[in-house]
């Protein structure tokens, strides 16, 4: 693949795209996750407090930045993105400690043809992606990126699934870590209730975590690869 690809075209079923660097997680990229996003995640901020409800010895990366990095380590396969069209099937499988090293492989799972805008060839790339740290795998997902065609549509059809609806809890019930919650009072708040914040934010520093998490797609970086015309903000 080239510098300024992979196109459309260049995508193959079941190919594996060629990694980008694995990370080891400190203290300090917690640090500018938080400042960054305004993430107060508890346990990664109070490193105590993690070891007294984990019983681990170190302390937790916070599960958001982890996320984060397992998208970024994915984008040498968009960065020709127009737009990411979905997440599915998202499973934080184990909690990444500070120190860990985490790296990513993606597979190409399916691809089809998108209808051409304008002279602009186009179509979908199916991704399957999973993250592995020291200890094993701790992120599994797929994504749905549009990405632009070099030349011409090359006549792709796979049957790419849409969204996932959600799964049930009782199926995710065997990813929640033993922790002790004891410590903690209770936060009475029923199901279906909605809960506003009065503070509004702004946005800013998108870039900043886009380039932090080997984030490669180039509509988050330049302005000019936009249809838009405009640089597309970094959602994450």
């Amino acid at each position: 693949m080239d510098n300024d690809g992979p196109y459309y075209d260049d995508f193959e079923l079941g190919m594996i795209i060629p990694p980008l660097p694995a990370v080891t997680l400190t203290e300090a990229d917690n640090v500018a996750y938080r400042m960054i996003t305004g993430d107060q995640h508890f346990a990664s901020a109070d490193r105590n407090g993690y070891e007294q409800v984990s019983g681990s010895g170190t302390g937790l990366i916070n599960p958001g930045l982890v996320m984060q990095f397992a998208i970024g380590q994915t984008t040498n396969a968009t960065r020709k993105a127009i737009a990411n069209l979905y997440y599915r099937s998202v499973r934080i499988l184990a909690p990444v400690q500070v120190g860990e090293t985490i790296r990513t492989t993606t597979t190409v799972l399916g691809l089809s043809d998108a209808k051409p805008k304008g002279d602009q060839h186009r179509g979908k790339v199916w991704l399957g992606i999973e993250t592995s740290g020291d200890q094993g795998p701790v992120v599994q997902y797929e994504r749905c990126a549009l990405v632009a065609s070099r030349s011409g549509s090359p006549g792709h059809s796979s049957d790419i699934p849409g969204p996932s609806d959600p799964a049930p809890l009782s199926e995710l019930l065997s990813l929640v870590p033993d922790w002790n919650l004891k410590r903690f009072d209770a936060t009475e708040w029923a199901p279906g209730e909605v809960r506003k914040d009065a503070m509004r934010d702004h946005v800013d520093l998108a870039p900043s975590l886009a380039r932090m998490t080997f984030n490669q797609a180039f509509v988050h970086r330049d302005h000019s690869a936009s249809i838009y015309g405009k640089r597309l903000v970094y959602g994450g």
